[in-house]
């Protein structure tokens, strides 16, 4: 039986409701196991890619209602598609504002497993931390991220913003207040170098804009990128020059917790602190200068 059609028996809230709902439309039933759901898609070539095996359960009328079991990969480790699953997971934990437990444990054969210790370390970089009685959760962003500016849907701090600018490859900010599609049509359009070709592929604004170096800066938690080789080092540099303005300012942001999903356009992801972030995307003089910006603020 679907877990959409028992979930409706419990009462559970609208957004775990929601957050199993778009589960199950990403997987499909294991029929070998019920309780599992399985990952399978192909890469840019076509040729698929190693499936994966994921057994979420929820507990009605409880604090931690959504549990991780399992998370396997039958085919073989080492080629990142548990991590890509489990960014998928974690995504949709932060769409629908659920927070999600789990009991480390090594999965796959008894051959093909990570040891306890990087196991541990794999959730961490995820954003689970431990809890009393050797379970672990993640918060979603929103909870982990307690801001002054939820009400400002185009700010750039707002970790549930989802429209704050375009930064070009000169390192200028667009803010985008009426959302990256709209100001990039209008951009486009008014570029003759670019109106043609622009109409003639049928790729949308964003699209367009991001292979062309572009940088979609929804807020300072959620960053589009064509491939994180795209974008010139002005771009990136004015990219963390907001994600500091951002870490500074609101006393709640942990620099080393990942906080920061990266995404490229073929879906791929990858999560950073604030720390890390900026020491990849620009330098370690801006680094010093936002510690010790934190300094002086305590």
């Amino acid at each position: 039986m679907s877990d959409i059609i028992t979930l409706r028996r419990h009462a559970l809230t609208p957004e775990v409701r929601a957050f199993f709902s778009d589960y199950e439309s990403l997987t499909f039933d294991n029929p070998i196991d019920p309780r599992e759901r399985v990952w399978s898609y192909a890469d840019d070539a076509g040729e698929r890619m190693p499936i994966i095996l994921t057994a979420l359960s929820f507990t009605p009328h409880h604090a931690a209602p959504v549990w991780l079991k399992t998370i396997s990969s039958p085919e073989g480790r080492g080629k990142g598609q548990a991590s890509y699953v489990l960014r998928e997971v974690t995504r949709l934990a932060d769409k629908h504002g659920v927070a999600i437990w789990l009991t480390p444990k090594p999965f796959g054969r008894l051959d093909n497993s990570l040891k306890m210790s990087d196991l541990k370390a794999w959730y961490t970089r995820h954003g689970w931390v431990p809890r009393d009685g050797g379970v672990w959760v993640r918060q979603p962003i929103t909870s982990r991220v307690a801001t002054r500016w939820f009400r400002t849907a185009s700010n750039a701090c707002n970790p549930v913003g989802v429209s704050y600018a375009w930064i070009d490859p000169n390192g200028k900010v667009h803010p985008t207040p009426h959302g990256h599609e709209s100001w990039g049509i209008t951009y486009i359009l008014g570029v003759p170098s670019l109106r043609d070709d622009y109409k003639a592929s049928g790729a949308s604004a964003t699209h367009t804009l991001l292979k062309m170096g572009w940088i979609r800066f929804a807020n300072f938690t959620n960053i589009n990128v064509w491939s994180d080789r795209t974008p010139s080092p002005a771009a990136w540099r004015a990219t963390a020059e907001l994600v500091v303005g951002c870490a500074v300012s609101n006393r709640t942001v942990d620099v080393f917790e990942p906080l920061i999903y990266l995404e490229e356009d073929d879906g791929l992801a990858e999560v950073y602190s604030v720390s890390d972030f900026v020491e990849r995307y620009a330098d370690r003089r801006l680094s010093d200068r936002m510690f010790d910006m934190l300094m002086e603020r305590q």
